[in-house]
């Protein structure tokens, strides 16, 4: 009797000894399983750990496709060799993977040996033994783990719990490599949206100073008409005159008058044509440089007056036309160290913006420019204008790319913004609105008066 009691009790002791060996290799495996977000590292813990635990000659695993109507073989191995993929439906009556999955239970199998039954299962082993447990996540059915073996009555209770633990970690491990997969793709497209994105804002751009040059180059074409005029009147003045005094000398019928006459005539027209052909070749110069500042990144030392005036000397054609005037009061010899293409790019802009968007309709507007030192090391720059002002709900949105009030009138929406960014990335400034009623629109920059190094990417 003591010697029975006595054994009973070394079994228990051996049998709890056993319980808390396999209690702590899981735990030290459902770590190991868990802490990997790799989708194929997965499969193999996992397999690699139910063989350690548990005879299993076939390890299956199944998962949900996105349509919740079928269960595809993810990873499959039967001794070491891989098992063709195979798609059981999940409204397939006869199959034991489609009853696990829906009703979301274990489903323990163990065969006769004559069961002629074998086709259902994967692989070309003689099975006796089928374990399927379900996988799954906070009530959310990921798919069906299933192992096999070739011995009778292999999966008790104890092999059930072993196995069940084993599945709820796999369902952890394989629910986190999913969604750290779908973030990795996700960031994947957005980083090619933003890369694409980036393309298109950068053709954009460039458009952008295109446009601008091509307004300089309409504004200089402009302003060289009257000296060249000017000069072709007078340069065919003085030709006709010059025939005329030639016919009086070949006549011998020159005097002294007529002489004096001509000579101060050539001296004059010498001098007014020296005239407009100096204004000419200044305006071409000032188009060059501003030519090349527009279309390069180039910095370089300019006064804020000059550069000012060059840009309005190039636009006022385009005011004349509309009719409006456009003042500049910039206190002299205020040098900056900065991008002058990029500045301009900016004033014109906003010069133009004056005139499409605030005096449009209206005559006789008025564009002010002010500029003035604000510290040492900065200046403060302001263009405003007398038209109909900014509606309050656009203030906000108006350095936002794409905003236009001109939808299908040939606006961009990226004047402002394209402004915006040269000003903060470029010019390394601040640039602000304001529409208070009654006064238009006031937009104030605050700029360096040397500009930090030219940083990329807006």
């Amino acid at each position: 009797m003591i010697d029975a009691e006595t054994e009973h009790h070394r079994r228990v002791a051996v049998a709890l000894k056993e319980t808390s060996a396999t209690l702590e290799t899981l735990g030290t495996i459902g770590r190991e399983i868990t802490a990997s977000l790799n989708i194929k590292d997965v499969f193999g813990a996992l397999h690699r750990h139910v063989h350690h635990l548990l005879d299993a000659s076939s390890f299956v695993v199944y998962l949900l496709d996105d349509d919740q109507r079928a269960l595809n073989m993810v990873f499959g191995m039967e001794l070491g060799q891989p098992l063709s993929q195979i798609i059981v439906p999940l409204d397939l009556p006869e199959s034991n993977i489609a009853r696990c999955a829906r009703e979301q239970q274990a489903v323990v199998i163990h065969l006769e040996p004559d069961n002629d039954q074998k086709t259902l299962i994967p692989g070309t082993l003689d099975t006796r033994s089928l374990l399927y447990a379900p996988l799954i996540v906070c009530e959310r059915l990921l798919g069906v783990m299933s192992i096999q073996t070739s011995l009778p009555d292999a999966y008790g209770e104890r092999e059930l719990s072993i196995f069940l633990a084993l599945c709820a970690y796999g369902a952890i491990a394989l629910d986190n490599a999913a969604a750290y997969a779908a973030a990795e793709a996700s960031q994947r497209r957005a980083d090619q949206a933003l890369s694409e994105l980036r393309q298109t804002q950068g053709e954009l751009i460039q458009r952008e100073k295109l446009a601008s040059l091509g307004s300089l180059v309409a504004g200089v074409a402009h302003e060289l008409n009257t000296p060249i005029g000017n000069s072709l009147l007078v340069a065919s003045t003085l030709r006709d005159e010059s025939t005329q005094f030639l016919q009086q000398v070949q006549q011998s019928s020159v005097r002294r008058s007529d002489l004096e006459r001509y000579c101060q005539s050539a001296a004059e027209s010498s001098d007014l044509l020296m005239r407009c052909l100096v204004k000419a070749a200044d305006l071409i110069a000032r188009f060059k440089q501003l030519a090349v500042d527009q279309t390069s990144d180039l910095r370089r030392s300019f006064d804020l007056r000059t550069g000012c005036e060059d840009v309005v000397l190039m636009l006022s054609s385009r005011l004349r036309g509309a009719g409006h005037q456009l003042e500049v009061d910039i206190t002299d010899g205020l040098i900056m160290d900065s991008y002058p293409g990029a500045f301009g790019q900016v004033l014109s802009n906003l010069i133009i913006n004056a005139i499409v968007h605030g005096l449009d309709g209206q005559m006789h507007g008025l564009i002010s420019i002010v500029g003035r030192p604000k510290d040492k090391q900065h200046i403060v720059l302001i263009v405003k204008d007398n038209g109909r002002g900014i509606q309050a709900e656009h203030l906000e949105r108006i350095f936002e790319p794409f905003f236009t009030t001109r939808f299908g009138q040939g606006g961009s929406g990226l004047g402002m913004h394209i402004s915006y960014n040269i000003v903060r990335s470029i010019l390394g400034g601040s640039i602000s609105v304001s529409s208070p009623a009654g006064e238009g629109a006031i937009f104030e920059m605050i700029l360096p008066l040397y500009a930090m190094e030219q940083r990329l990417g807006i």
